[in-house]
């Protein structure tokens, strides 16, 4: 545990002396979205690229950030040979019956921060909030520079919703 402190430290401290700038969200713009509802249940959609964002790491951030606010919530991930990401989220949507779904993509990568024989990647990722079932994004953000196993994101994300009405 402390090797892994130690190497989220350091990795930061190098990527602010390699030019990476701290992570900010930036919300992409959409055309019109209806007024926003609260979110009850929320499907959190990862994506398949452990080295871009840990899974882990990432799911239980945002369970521990949602719900305390009241809301449930249920991991899925992508495959790394998805071809429609809809007909994946069936039946997650079948079974939870999420009042939204939460989608994270890797946006792009900025480069890679090495530690001592250790190698974490910098990503940006866009996130996009959906109705449970809709193919158009009711909000979208983009958020990085991150290292893999960040741990801002969630609140990041959390916090933008709720100023958004969300939450």
């Amino acid at each position: 545990m402390l090797r892994r402190t130690l190497i989220l430290v350091v990795a930061g401290g190098m990527a602010s002396s390699c030019g990476t700038a701290p992570p900010a969200l930036q919300t992409v713009a959409l055309r019109s979205a209806p007024p926003a509802k609260k979110i009850e249940r929320l499907l959190i959609w990862l994506p398949a690229d452990d080295a871009a964002l840990d899974p882990l790491v990432t799911a239980n951030t945002f369970k521990s950030q949602l719900e305390p606010l009241g809301v449930a919530v249920q991991i899925g991930r992508s495959t790394a040979l998805e071809l429609s990401r809809a007909d994946d989220q069936k039946l997650f949507i079948a079974g939870f019956k999420p009042t939204h779904r939460l989608e994270i993509d890797i946006a792009g990568r900025v480069g890679r921060a090495g530690v001592i024989g250790d190698t974490l990647s910098v990503s940006v990722v866009r996130v996009a909030l959906y109705d449970a079932t809709g193919a158009t994004p009711l909000r979208a953000f983009t958020y990085g520079p991150i290292h893999v196993n960040d741990r801002t994101l969630a609140g990041t994300v959390v916090n933008e919703l709720k100023t958004q009405g969300y939450l």
